[in-house]
């Protein structure tokens, strides 16, 4: 029997081929029981065919209907209790899902926010890292994670956050 996974991370892919291959394999090399989920929104550049080279992963192609629709298709079809949403022009560190999965189950939280680093080289982004220290960790409940946005006090990134599915 397979163990289900803790996170779904979804991954939607639309012309990225220069950055696919380093942004799927920060996931896969994980020490982590996650789902990734690579939703090809149409791709023309060649990383229709990258993903496909990933039997790690579930690979789903689609039309081209834009960031929303590939997000909440990967919602649709992921499996885990909860949900990251990376792009695919990001990478994360070896260790950082350990470290996300463990803040999650001591506090039980439904929406956890971290800080990240972008690291710019001539005006392209280059990595984002996810700093794996407790302290950058910061669990809020429903509410008070509604106000914050509302708010514009905590970022506005879908990438930034690990919410619970349900949620």
């Amino acid at each position: 029997m397979t163990k289900r996974p803790w996170l779904s991370v979804i991954l939607p892919v639309y012309n990225v081929q220069p950055y696919l291959k380093e942004s799927i394999d920060s996931v896969l090399s994980q020490n982590s029981d996650v789902e990734l989920l690579l939703i090809d929104d149409g791709s023309t550049d060649g990383s229709e065919n990258i993903v496909d080279q990933y039997p790690g992963a579930k690979v789903l192609h689609l039309t081209n209907g834009g960031l929303s629709k590939a997000r909440n298709i990967g919602i649709k079809n992921a499996t885990a209790d909860y949900i990251y949403f990376m792009d695919s022009d990001d990478a994360i560190r070896r260790g950082f899902l350990e470290s996300v999965y463990r803040v999650l189950e001591s506090t039980n939280a439904d929406v956890l926010s971290f800080q990240y680093e972008i690291i710019r080289t001539d005006g392209i982004l280059d990595e984002i890292k996810a700093p794996i220290s407790l302290k950058s960790f910061r669990t809020v409940d429903r509410r008070s994670c509604l106000r914050m946005l509302m708010n514009h006090s905590i970022s506005q990134s879908a990438w930034s956050y690990v919410i619970r599915k349900k949620y």
